[in-house]
């Protein structure tokens, strides 16, 4: 495992007081360094203690309520407890962008969008519409799908030239980014059910579709609609077919095994727009994670308030976030890691990174206080999907 030098500093201060007066500006830089990996906003680290660095310390202090006020006599306890939070991954709970230190802040407000999409519930997977396109003469003004859901939907197969459509009643929020200005990555599982009805309806392949979706950003704007333009449509490009995963998911998981088929090894899926969604950054994809390294996930968790731990819902449901966590376990056969403290319900598809912006995966599945992360590496994805076709449902 990569250790950094404000680790091992962390870990030398065993008796604080032996170097508080020595070494005060470099336990300022220290501690300011360590918050910034625990993901708190302390602008540089410089070593001096700045109105960024009073105000992350007070937030991290209100969670542990152990440390004194954060004096430069007191900071060389402060490098000491907030190294051990990092070894620990401690879990500040979900904080707004706003509070996130850089350049993952900038990296999650200008690639980070919201999903808006429809699902299938239990109760209406046997009772969902299919409108006939030949016969249909809708003509409207093209909705938002939170206002019409329905013509919504008409308008993604008519751009499509789709026959039949599938149309849910259900509305979904979920995650995505963007990189490269126009490659969208996200979580199969928001859009499963409506590619798989909408081939067999058209007798075609899911890859070959395009999910009805809207793409919001941090500001609230829209960045795409399905239903907009036939031209500008977003195409997938990456998604697995294996015929195994031709079933239908809902809110009720009755088929233990096809479920954790799913979500153990199908869960990536990008789609290409043919014009730039955000400006062309190409972030790097990394895979040298290690047990223990501190990640990152951002996204939009819908409309609930979400906690935190010191201040109970500092993060609205409906804005962009991000939470804290540790590696627990990785498999790079599978291509997946297990993080703690991610919890990450209505995230699916958030950004995972590194604490300096390096992109490492997507959030997908997971349950409170553990996330499963499906790691972006295009070199190693196919044989990730073939490890799939290897083991038996």
């Amino acid at each position: 495992m990569r250790i950094s030098c404000f680790f091992a500093m962390a870990f030398f201060m065993l008796v604080p007081s032996e170097f508080a007066h020595a070494q005060t500006s470099k336990n300022v830089e220290c501690l300011q360094r360590n918050l910034a990996v625990l993901g708190y906003d302390v602008g540089q680290a410089d070593g001096k203690i700045g109105n960024k660095t009073n105000k992350a310390a007070s937030s991290f202090n209100l969670i542990t309520k152990i440390l004194p006020d954060l004096t430069e006599a007191a900071s060389a306890n402060w490098c000491f407890q907030t190294g051990e939070a990092v070894t620990r991954g401690d879990w500040a709970g979900y904080r707004s962008i706003y509070d996130v230190s850089s350049p993952l802040k900038e990296l999650a407000m200008s690639s980070v969008f919201q999903i808006l999409t429809v699902t299938l519930l239990e109760k209406d997977k046997d009772n969902y519409e299919v409108v006939d396109m030949v016969n249909d003469q809708t003509t409207t003004k093209v909705p938002r799908i939170r206002d019409d859901a329905r013509t919504f939907q008409i308008e993604t197969c008519r751009n499509q030239g789709l026959k039949r459509c599938p149309i849910f009643r259900t509305k979904e929020t979920g995650s995505g980014f963007v990189n490269n200005g126009t490659d969208f990555y996200t979580c199969r599982h928001m859009i499963h059910n409506w590619l798989v009805i909408a081939a067999k309806e058209n007798s075609t392949s899911i890859e070959k579709l395009s999910p009805p979706i809207e793409l919001l950003n941090y500001r609230k704007e829209l960045i795409y609609s399905s239903a907009k333009s036939k031209e500008n449509i977003m195409k997938i490009s990456k998604i697995n077919t294996d015929p195994r995963l031709d079933f239908i998911l809902t809110d009720k998981f009755t088929v233990k095994n096809q479920i954790e088929l799913f979500f153990a090894f199908s869960e990536y899926t990008s789609m290409r727009s043919p014009i730039d969604l955000i400006p062309k950054i190409n972030t790097p994809f990394v895979f040298d994670i290690a047990d223990n390294d501190i990640i990152f996930n951002s996204g939009y968790p819908g409309r609930t308030a979400l906690p935190n731990v010191a201040t109970k819902n500092n993060a609205p449901g409906d804005q962009l976030v991000t939470s804290t966590g540790k590696v627990v376990g990785h498999n790079l056969q599978q291509q997946a890691m297990a993080s703690s403290a991610v919890s990450t319900p209505g995230m699916s598809g958030g950004m995972t990174t590194t604490a300096d912006g390096k992109i490492v995966g997507l959030a997908c599945s997971g349950e409170p206080g553990v996330s499963t992360t499906n790691m972006l590496n295009e070199l190693t994805l196919e044989g990730f999907w073939g490890y799939m076709q290897e083991t038996p449902i």
